[in-house]
């Protein structure tokens, strides 16, 4: 059991902090270089939809989902003293990502926001119910639980429809967002490319007739 007990806090340990500061390292020691092929390979699931400078913000994900985890496991005990942290740390991780806005679009901090919000209400609500008297205690919960049930509903509502308009925006052969491919300015250096790249081309085509002709 104790060995067992040892390879366990050794494997969770370093799966929910070794692997998150591994990426936060690498995506700050390689920012200057995500965009190289071998780097965007590797590391574009964990940047993507992200701005330039909010590119460690993945990793703040996962220590955020941490922190949450650490307190519900290891403060079991004190109920209060759990939910009182919970809304805490909810509330903050709230204002951080208010303040931040990380995404590229604002359709994604608009989601996470209201995910945050209910989030935060959810738990503060659960701190009201622990202060809840006796007497109004079933009344109180059952107009909050209904509360939190409706906002519940909405938000999912909300991401359904952000979905669908979505969907309805990308390009039907490339699957790109409509309006970001209208918004983005042409690079020259993307057409040199591909002028080179067709400049290649016909020459390869060109050999390989002349070869074909001998």
């Amino acid at each position: 059991y104790d060995s067992a007990r040892l390879y366990g806090v050794l494997f969770a340990s370093l799966y929910c902090i070794g692997f998150p500061l591994t990426l936060l390292f690498n995506t700050w020691w390689l920012k200057d270089k995500l965009l190289e092929r071998k780097v965007y390979i590797h590391y574009n699931f964990f940047t993507l939809n992200f701005e330039e400078n909010r590119t460690w913000y993945e990793a703040y994900c996962m220590f955020r989902k941490l922190g949450i985890i650490l307190v519900v496991t290891l403060i079991q005990e004190d109920t209060r003293r759990q939910i009182f942290l919970l809304s805490l740390l909810s509330v903050l991780y709230l204002g951080i990502h208010s303040y931040l806005s990380p995404y590229t679009k604002h359709a994604l901090n608009e989601v996470e926001s209201h995910a945050l919000f209910t989030m935060a209400f959810t738990y503060n609500v659960c701190v009201l119910f622990q202060g809840a008297s006796q007497e109004n205690g079933n009344d109180f919960e059952m107009i909050f639980s209904w509360c939190v049930i409706s906002l519940n509903i909405v938000f999912a509502a909300h991401c359904a429809s952000r979905i669908l308009m979505n969907h309805r925006k990308l390009d039907p052969i490339t699957g790109h967002d409509t309006e970001d491919q209208e918004a983005e300015p042409k690079d020259d250096s993307s057409f040199m490319l591909n002028e080179s790249m067709f400049e290649q081309m016909n020459a390869a085509n060109a050999g390989g007739s002349n070869g074909g002709s001998n």
